[in-house]
């Protein structure tokens, strides 16, 4: 029941919006999963010890045709698996984005599921997780006297769901910004609130969300097959770029369209044309949008396309 009085205030209560205020719009999508740390039968995990298997979209587990297919087709769900060694593996169900999202126990009955079809004993529960991350919708009110970060200041990416790495890289960056904007305006905290804002949500990285928010709708809206025919081509694309996209990289427009391009020449026609139809039914605001997201239109962007010979790493086909 007591208060405090502070000249900045950062809202790091994540998702709860407690705190922060935000922008009308669309309500976000969820990512939603069922894990477990679980020990197994020795020798019963199908796949390499030494991989961690991602985003495994297979459904044979749910049968060749009938209901299951069906749902299967309609709401998808893949698999994470982490081994530790040959008796204990991390499994992890995962709707990537819906709304509403999927319920635990429909990813808890699809993963045990999988498992039996891959003759996977499951001998021990270890721990379980339940995860649920809003993905894109509200935008906060920037600037507000109120600093938010992390879930707060919906730093999700809205198409994949990550963001502890990119928090990790913004936190210093943002207690910088704080004690520099606490430096040259030492009497108004409001003014201090608007330039640490103005780090976390410049103009640059509002133009890469809107790039994000795109492609987050986007696969909202598509079933198993269109989803595994997009990855498909995602994941043949050169290292860095598929990485970057993942890590909330590809801050460049160019660099978006290059990878924008690259997905689109990779993929079959079927997704093509609902992705352009995505793209065309968005509207005159998401055409501004996302127009904006892939030319260098601002003075500080790149105007360099992105070649093999000026970029050589962007094009790399492995790791270095």
């Amino acid at each position: 029941g007591g208060g405090c009085t502070a000249k900045v205030v950062v809202d790091c209560t994540g998702h709860a919006k407690a705190f922060t205020e935000y922008q009308g719009g669309p309500e976000p999508g969820f990512q939603a999963a069922y894990g477990i740390g679980a020990k197994i039968k020795k020798g019963s995990y199908p796949y390499p010890l030494d991989e961690m298997m991602l985003m495994d979209f297979r459904d044979d587990h749910l049968g060749r045709g009938g209901a299951g297919k069906a749902e299967s087709e309609r709401e998808p769900t893949f698999i994470y698996c982490m081994p530790r060694d040959d008796e204990y593996v991390f499994f992890e169900e995962t709707s990537l984005i819906a709304n509403p999202p999927l319920s635990f126990d429909d990813l808890k009955r699809r993963m045990y599921k999988r498992l039996d079809s891959w003759g996977v004993k499951v001998e021990e529960v270890d721990e379980e997780e339940f995860c649920l991350i809003p993905m894109g919708g509200q935008f906060p009110v920037v600037p507000q006297r109120v600093i938010g970060f992390g879930g707060a200041s919906v730093l999700v990416h809205p198409a994949t769901g990550y963001m502890f790495s990119a928090t990790q890289r913004m936190a210093v960056e943002t207690a910088d910004a704080i004690a520099a904007g606490l430096k040259a305006h030492p009497n108004d905290y409001a003014k201090v609130s608007e330039a640490v804002w103005g780090s976390i949500w410049s103009e640059q990285r509002i133009r890469q969300r809107d790039f994000q928010q795109f492609g987050g709708e986007y696969l909202a809206t598509i079933g198993l097959t269109e989803l595994r025919e997009f990855f498909g081509s995602f994941f043949k694309l050169p290292y860095e770029q598929w990485s970057q996209f993942l890590s909330l990289g590809l801050i460049e427009p160019y660099e978006r369209l290059v990878f924008g391009l690259g997905v689109w020449a990779g993929t079959s026609s079927r997704v093509r044309l609902s992705l352009g139809l995505r793209g065309f039914l968005s509207g005159p605001e998401g055409w501004y949008k996302l127009g904006r997201s892939v030319l260098p239109v601002a003075d500080y962007d790149n105007k360099e396309l992105p070649t093999k010979e000026n970029r050589p790493s962007f094009f790399a086909q492995e790791k270095a």
